[in-house]
């Protein structure tokens, strides 16, 4: 190992346990860029797990930017919520997979609260309309990037933040996810928030910052045949390492090795069960309490026609405050001219079975390389029979011309350049002679 990577080991993690007053200007805080836990889309919400579930359209980008490799479309996404009947968040992401192993995704959000009353001081308090009105809202800009190697993910994404608060002000934050799947059907992720550490400055000159935060979760996707969909399941912990407020209903801060009962319950848990005709249905419990389910569980539902329009709603419940509707809306282009489905193998074709009755890949999807003349996992009827790579005609099976003719002691002439057989001509002016 090279000495500047022993430098960078070293000094990353000491930046990442560093004190607050050690850093200049810099104050240690809690629950800093809150904006950024709020997730995109409808589906995540519905299970109430953001980012260990298999992921299907551009939601992932701030989601589980490990998780964008999943998708091979060119497809866009954007979400509304109404959350607490006031605060309203609107979301839009766009993925590009732009190469076999390789995503890119961007995203754009809002959340806020508009039209707050203002009565300054000496106002008339029996007047019918407040004297003024105004909104406080967050901005965020996100780029993501990953990579795939075999059954391993990695992804990056960084989050800008404008914030317009009481003051205005700036904040940032960099998160890191890795995940490994098998079979193509189970999965574990791990998500670093704060890879680089969440921060804010505002326009009065106070900082603060967050220190980095570990995440865990797994799923499977379970086939059922029976009911002509499928099953996935996808489990969330929260964090790791802070003795933070881990719970909505209590005060539960443990970690795993303080107490791992309570830590287990704080997690999430989500179901969705997938129909192959395209509608999905949703189930979720943000964590497991002995308040009723009813206040902790969420719940959606949605259906995507044709790979081309997604339609998702979901509903989540609070304790104290009121429910939470969203609704997201996905668009993955397919024009003549232009087709967003399985745009990441436009260049390279995907790697499926061709279909046992025909021979021929599934209709709207690229050739099996091992269908590829020449190759070695080839079909015996492709293999090319003349060392040129193009196979040549074989012989037919049905019998030849001449067989076919009566035995008149003469031989049937060569075929006419029309394309018809002279020996049949022969054969019927020798009919009408006799």
């Amino acid at each position: 190992m090279s000495k500047r990577i022993w430098i960078w080991s070293i000094l990353i993690p000491a930046l990442s346990v560093i004190h607050a007053e050690d850093l200049d200007g810099l104050n240690e805080a809690v629950g800093v860029n809150q904006t950024l836990e709020e997730g995109f889309g409808a589906r995540q919400s519905g299970m109430a797990v953001t980012f260990p579930a298999f992921q299907r359209d551009a939601d992932a980008v701030t989601n589980a930017p490990a998780s964008m490799n999943d998708v091979d479309d060119f497809t866009f996404s954007s979400a509304h919520a109404e959350k607490f009947g006031t605060a309203k968040f609107d979301d839009f992401a766009f993925l590009f997979p732009f190469e076999s192993n390789s995503t890119l995704g961007l995203g754009l959000s809002r959340y806020g609260v508009s039209g707050i009353e203002n009565w300054p001081e000496g106002s008339n308090p029996l007047a019918s309309q407040p004297p003024e009105v105004f909104s406080i809202a967050d901005y965020l800009l996100v780029g993501a990037f990953s990579r795939r190697w075999g059954g391993f993910d990695a992804g990056v994404n960084m989050n800008l933040l404008y914030r317009h608060l009481d003051q205005d002000g700036i904040g940032m934050r960099g998160d890191g996810m890795a995940q490994y799947t098998w079979a193509k059907r189970f999965r574990v992720s791990a998500l670093m928030k704060g890879l680089i550490p969440s921060s804010a400055s505002w326009q009065s000159g106070y900082s603060e910052y967050e220190a980095p935060e570990l995440y865990l979760g797994g799923a499977a996707r379970l086939p059922a045949p029976y009911f002509y969909g499928t099953l996935e399941a996808a489990w969330q912990s929260e964090g790791i390492f802070h003795r933070t407020a881990k719970s909505g209903n209590g005060l539960n801060g443990s970690r795993p090795w303080d107490r791992p009962g309570d830590f287990l319950a704080a997690g999430n848990l989500g179901l969705e069960f997938l129909f192959d005709f395209g509608m999905a249905l949703r189930f979720g419990v943000n964590e497991f309490s002995s308040k009723s389910t009813a206040s902790l569980a969420t719940f959606g539902m949605g259906y995507n026609w044709r790979h081309i329009l997604g339609l998702d709603y979901s509903f989540t419940p609070h304790p104290d405050l009121l429910a939470t509707h969203r609704v997201s809306l996905q668009f993955t282009p397919a024009f003549p001219k232009f087709n967003g489905r399985d745009f990441r193998y436009r260049g390279s074709p995907r790697p499926l079975p061709a279909l046992p009755e025909t021979g021929t890949p599934a209709s709207g999807v690229n050739p099996d390389p091992k269908d590829a003349v020449g190759s070695p996992d080839a079909p015996e009827s492709l293999e090319p029979e003349n060392g040129s790579g193009v196979n040549e005609a074989k012989p037919s099976a049905s019998p030849s011309p001449k067989a076919q003719a009566p035995s008149t002691g003469k031989q049937a002439s060569p075929p006419a350049q029309d394309g018809s057989h002279g020996g049949e001509k022969e054969v019927i002016e020798e009919e009408e002679a006799e």
